[in-house]
């Protein structure tokens, strides 16, 4: 089938932008043996006095976890990006109470550099240091970094809640057993909206829970529930992988404490998994954003429950042992599994930036990282909840170059700027800043903001018509927001916490609406251009219960139907063609008299057979 161009961004790794790139301090997973990787380092224990390493220089390789991180994983991996692992000599790595640490060293496919694996973990509450040498053209080069080990804390993780409804909230057809959420669409779709279907996962409410898209008119044109009945899916959107128009999205638990813990699917125009993206060090990637490059990387959400000290508020300084929800951002090597980059908001961010209080029990979701963006120049855009802030992040040292919306933000906020609980946050091409913002003074105006970064007066002001409020009241709920740009100009509003969504034009006007039945919760939504074709036979189901046979039709997921043609006779042996009809949405019905048999093939518009039934019995004659 001919693959169409999808237009959304790509971002570019920030290792082939750099050549230096961060690296995790959470490791990767068990993976096996793959092309290109080198055992070249092997050290054994023994010495367990913490080495130096003088004169080390981070100017041309980024060692990871990044000198003073505070909470590494017990699991980590030490990275060594921008350098390949045949220069590596004398790799080093001594933790405090555990010693010398051996292992090996395994390159990455999808930019140079290699991390080295140890072959036991770190001990909780260690101070490790890590001494190797590089060898170039100008000679011997030594590399460094120190960090903390964490002290992980124990979850205990529950399924999505749910939320009652009625049937009717639900849609049914008769040729497959699916039960997504009716789509009303309150504002129909004209010319000046944005081509492409829409996307998005409702993963919690009366009707089922997965991955949906669906046409301007509502109509279905895919839905995948998650393998695992307890599961949820989110952010599922079109993006492009190595040259092909695919399909990326999350899938695992939703728990109780607002993460997620699962992994990352990419799978191809017939639905079939591709490639499958965990977090590092066998910690569950989050629900909340995933970014592919170019390069053949991912940048993934990871949530980490670590035993920290909290401040004990009017205490005068006095602490207390509580779990902390570290939020971090890994790059991971996709075909290896390695973690090449990884920033960690305990590192950079204190706990005093937070706008919440801590809770006197339960974990503190003091950060709540929400989104991210590889920029062009090589930063990082991130968005996190809990502190109304918009980070960018330098590639190299992981410090926070600007900061918006924060305590202890880069920009003053204009008058007319509401900001606060922020889900997403893109910057555009132009230099504004587009955000879905969860309302700063209330809890009960949610919307969109477009803003105009004035570095020249170190001020954020709203731009023109960049206020994009929804239409259906006084909403529910918050969180679980996105703001998408669309083509003309256009923007695209999900508000998955009433459930609904919206488009506006470049002046603000509503020009697509559509809404969920109440009780229905998702994430994200978007709208682009998807064409899919299953490699599955289409569904057919016989009815004998009125006047006649009737014949229901459907292809879950293909996008090129135009038209049925029913076959029937006697036996399997005889059928011949009996009519061909338009296709009516997502399942069409074409009513016969006198066959005991059926197959049904998918037309699309040049009249080409593009999926084709299994042959099945009427029951009747």
């Amino acid at each position: 089938m001919r693959r169409r161009s999808i237009t959304i961004p790509q971002p570019t790794s920030l290792a082939v932008a750099f050549a230096i790139v961060l690296a995790a301090n959470f490791g990767a997973p068990a993976v096996g043996a793959a092309a290109g990787m080198a055992d070249t380092a092997r050290v054994h224990a023994g010495n367990r006095t913490p080495t130096t390493c003088p004169g080390a220089k981070l100017s041309q390789v980024t060692v990871s976890p990044l000198p003073g991180t505070p909470e590494a994983s017990p699991q980590t991996q030490v990275s060594f990006l921008g350098v390949r692992a045949a220069q590596l000599r004398s790799v080093n790595v001594i933790g405090s109470r555990t010693g010398r640490h051996s292992g090996r060293l395994r390159s990455y496919d999808s930019a140079t550099g290699a991390s080295f694996i140890s072959n036991s973990p770190f001990a909780a509450g260690e101070q490790v240091n890590v001494c190797a040498t590089v060898r170039t053209a100008k000679g011997p080069r030594p590399i460094a970094t120190s960090f903390r080990v964490a002290s992980p804390a124990r979850l205990k993780y529950e399924a999505p809640f749910e939320i009652p409804g009625t049937r009717g909230d639900a849609q049914a057809y008769h040729s497959v057993d699916l039960k997504p959420p009716k789509v009303d669409v309150t504002h129909q779709a004209g010319p000046r909206s944005a081509p492409g279907d829409i996307f998005l996962t409702p993963y919690a409410g009366p009707a089922e829970h997965g991955a949906m898209i669906f046409e301007s008119s509502g109509e279905l044109v895919w839905f995948h529930r998650p393998p695992n009945p307890d599961w949820g899916i989110a952010d599922l959107r079109p993006q492009v992988w190595q040259g092909h128009d695919d399909l990326l999205w999350w899938q695992g638990l939703i728990n109780t404490f607002g993460f997620g813990t699962g992994e990352d699917v990419i799978a191809n125009s017939a639905y079939e998994p591709v490639a499958r993206i965990k977090g590092g060090n066998g910690l569950p990637a989050d629900l909340h954003d995933v970014q592919l490059t170019s390069s053949g990387a991912a940048y993934i959400t990871v949530y980490y429950p670590v035993w920290t000290d909290v401040p004990v508020p009017g205490s005068n300084g006095a602490v207390r042992r509580a779990v902390v929800l570290d939020s971090a951002v890994q790059e991971i090597d996709v075909r290896t599994g390695l973690v090449m980059w990884e920033w960690q908001s305990l590192g950079h961010v204190p706990l005093s930036q937070s706008r919440i209080k801590a809770p006197s029990s339960g974990p503190y979701d003091y950060f709540h990282l929400d989104s991210l963006q590889v920029l062009p120049e090589g930063k990082l855009l991130i968005c996190a909840r809990n502190v109304w802030g918009i980070y960018a992040i330098a590639p190299h040292t992981g410090q926070i170059a600007w900061q918006l919306g924060t305590r202890q933000s880069s920009l003053q906020l204009a008058s007319g700027v509401r900001f606060g609980w922020p889900e997403e946050a893109q910057l555009l091409p132009g230099g504004q800043l587009a955000l879905y913002d969860g309302g700063a003074q209330s809890v009960s105006h949610p919307r969109g903001e477009v803003l105009d970064l004035e570095w020249s007066n170190n001020t954020a002001s709203l731009a023109p018509y960049g206020q994009l409020p929804g239409s259906f009241g006084t909403p529910r709920e918050v969180g679980q927001g996105s703001i998408q740009p669309l083509a003309q100009g256009n923007w695209l509003l999900g508000f998955g916490g009433l459930p609904s969504l919206t488009e506006f034009d470049s002046e603000g006007n509503v020009i697509y609406e559509a809404r969920f039945p109440a009780g229905e919760v998702g994430y994200r939504v978007y709208r682009a251009p998807w064409q899919g074709q299953p490699t599955a036979a289409p569904n057919l189901l016989a009815d004998n219960s009125g006047a006649g046979t009737t014949s229901y039709m459907s292809f879950d997921g293909a996008t090129d139907v135009a038209s049925w043609r029913l076959f029937g006779g006697s036996s399997a042996h005889t059928l011949e063609a009996l009519a061909t009809a338009p296709a009516a949405g997502f399942e069409t019905a074409i009513t016969t008299r006198g066959v005991t048999d059926v197959l049904a093939q998918a037309l699309n518009a040049a009249g080409e057979v593009i999926g084709e039934s299994k042959v099945i019995p009427t029951g009747g004659g």
